[in-house]
């Protein structure tokens, strides 16, 4: 019962405080690393930990929001998003893959075959969650 209530209470204060829905697994996330382990003996798992969740949302990073512009030739396409102020970094995803990473936001493409796009914003220490995902549509011949 206590972490049906650390879940409902976690999910209420980012939908006020960042107008997000939290995933389930994001939610297992911030409580399994803000949480308390039990001692040694008690098999209950980890005690949730509300002000460190609460604090821990706070600070997190905002995913950014992606759009792609296309220059209607093969794969070119030229990526882009909102800063994000916390962010040092980003990291742009090709198909769920790991791609590339820039201090900039923007990155021009020219891919062999359709992929989807994803971005995250990123510190030293963490990143966001993904951005929302564009299409990146391969035409064989330019217009």
């Amino acid at each position: 019962m206590m972490v049906a209530g650390a879940v409902a209470a976690l999910q209420g204060f980012s939908k006020n405080a960042k107008g997000k829905t939290l995933s389930v697994q994001t939610i297992k996330n911030i409580l399994t690393a803000t949480g308390v382990q039990e001692p040694s003996g008690v098999q209950v798992g980890v005690r949730p930990n509300l002000k460190g969740a609460f604090q821990y949302l706070e600070s997190a990073l905002v995913a950014p929001k992606l759009t792609a512009e296309s220059y209607y030739c093969h794969g070119e396409y030229n990526l882009s998003w909102n800063s994000i102020s916390s962010a040092s970094s980003y990291k742009i995803f090709l198909d769920g893959s790991y791609f590339a990473s820039t201090t900039s936001t923007s990155k021009y493409l020219n891919l062999p075959r359709t992929q989807t796009a994803t971005v995250q914003a990123c510190t030293a220490s963490s990143c966001s969650e993904h951005s929302n995902s564009v299409s990146l549509r391969y035409a064989p011949v330019c217009y």
